[in-house]
């Protein structure tokens, strides 16, 4: 008998040790970049995992991660259906001030709430009363653009795809979400420059068309970074 109870113990211990992330966008608590997720609708792979108190979720993206840098990722949990009404997180973008538009705040340093405790919308420090913490990195490679005609300009029909890579990580206490055991729906956005969702955030550049139709990677990545991409799926929590 206090064998049996010696080896629950340490399944017990293990299981903690192996739930625990460290949030700092390293990845290295996953295996690296080895996720169980794909999402297809945002090109990226993403994984979760849980402990007694907190949902953990990471992202990887390295096929057009620049989209990223425009409007950040933003999460929406609920029991059903993803709706405005949802605990929504907005992370990895420069939130514009209240006081001018044109300043904004450090990715880094801040978030966006919405639905938390039935405020309607926050802006929040990563290091914050809630106990939601966030930790994003952006990893780019330019060495495509060196490739440059006699005239110094830039051929477009030559341009690969941007080597960038985007790997973050966030912990949201269970306490907050909509449920903290069962099934809970989850959404993973990726806003581009189209923020709002309000239709094409350039426009105006192609007079009211949608962008022309991409025929090399540098254009295929460039349509997609003006472009709302989201999914939603359902996560168990035990």
């Amino acid at each position: 008998m206090r064998i049996c109870f010696l080896l629950l113990m340490l399944f017990c211990l293990s299981y903690h040790a192996f739930s625990q992330i460290d949030v700092d966008a390293d990845l290295k608590d996953w295996g690296d970049t080895s996720l169980r997720f794909e999402d297809k609708n945002n090109k990226l792979r993403y994984d979760y995992r849980e402990d007694e108190d907190f949902l953990y979720i990471a992202i990887f993206k390295n096929f057009n991660a620049a989209k990223v840098r425009s409007g950040g990722v933003q999460l929406q949990f609920d029991t059903e259906k993803i709706t405005d009404k949802s605990l929504t997180i907005t992370f990895a973008y420069a939130i514009p001030t209240a006081e001018d538009p044109k300043k904004r705040l450090e990715a880094k340093d801040f978030i966006q709430v919405e639905n938390l405790n039935g405020q309607s919308a926050a802006v929040i420090p990563v290091f914050n009363e809630h106990g939601i913490s966030t930790a994003f990195r952006f990893m780019e490679d330019k060495s495509h653009l060196k490739d440059m005609r006699a005239d110094g300009q830039i051929e477009l029909s030559k341009i690969g795809r941007n080597k960038s890579i985007f790997k973050v990580e966030i912990a949201i206490p269970k306490s907050l979400l909509p449920t903290q055991k069962g099934e809970i729906s989850l959404g993973i956005c990726l806003r581009g420059m189209d923020i709002k969702k309000t239709g094409n955030a350039l426009a105006h550049i192609y007079n009211g068309m949608m962008p022309p139709a991409a025929k090399t990677p540098y254009e295929e990545e460039t349509n997609d970074s003006i472009s709302f991409s989201e999914y939603f799926t359902k996560i168990v929590l035990e």
